[in-house]
């Protein structure tokens, strides 16, 4: 061979060589079974072209076939022992990484002050959509829970009474002659602040405050 081939060659050894191994035992199932009898043959290849048992006696070439047999086993025997090295470090570091509960989550929000909550409740009204309420409504009760902990100055929950189907109008006044200023979704819980006859002054996620009478709400624990 000249010297440019013979570079090729072996630079060939080492390249499919790599690309067995590492898809063989890295790559998931099935693209590895895949890839390993796609390679397999090549390697075979070219490791017995690298004997040359074309131009060594019957020893010789043993000798040689059996040192390649070691090779090969050695590079994989170091290749499942990376995988196995990743494996465990990325189980370390999924066990070492912190997680967040829902009261971790509540102190957290506890602790931001007004605006800073007022912020949180105009990104939360930014993602509404209407013909997706239903949907999201648990998420919603979820987030409105935290709310509801993180403020400071409400006297109780209210939400829909049970049974009606639709949102509660809450109104600018106590009275039901008054504009609408929002609605309460069904079955999620808000904050009201105080309660004057027959009427709860609530909250809203967007930070909107209005009135709604008794006979559409229930109180909460």
């Amino acid at each position: 061979m000249k010297s440019f081939e013979k570079f090729l060659f072996y630079y060939s050894i080492v390249a499919i060589t790599a690309i067995f191994f590492t898809t063989a035992i890295f790559s998931p199932t099935p693209q590895n079974i895949i890839s390993a009898v796609l390679l397999l043959p090549l390697t075979v290849y070219f490791w017995l072209k690298l004997t040359n048992p074309e131009s060594v006696n019957i020893s010789k070439w043993s000798v040689r076939f059996l040192l390649i047999i070691v090779i090969l086993s050695s590079f994989g025997i170091f290749t499942y022992f990376l995988k196995v090295k990743s494996v465990s470090q990325k189980a370390e570091i999924a066990q070492n990484s912190p997680t967040l509960s829902l009261s971790d989550i509540s102190q957290r929000l506890s602790s931001l002050n007004e605006n800073e909550l007022s912020i949180i409740r105009a990104e939360l009204d930014k993602l509404k959509k209407p013909d997706t309420q239903t949907k999201k409504a648990t998420d919603e009760a979820s987030l409105s829970d935290l709310l509801l902990e993180a403020d400071k100055d409400y006297a109780g929950k209210i939400k829909t009474k049970d049974g009606l189907t639709v949102p509660v109008e809450v109104l600018k006044e106590p009275l039901f002659s008054s504009d609408k200023v929002g609605l309460m979704e069904k079955d999620i819980p808000y904050p009201y602040l105080v309660k004057e006859n027959n009427w709860y002054k609530v909250r809203l996620e967007n930070n909107l405050e209005g009135w709604v009478n008794q006979s559409s709400v229930q109180e909460v624990n």
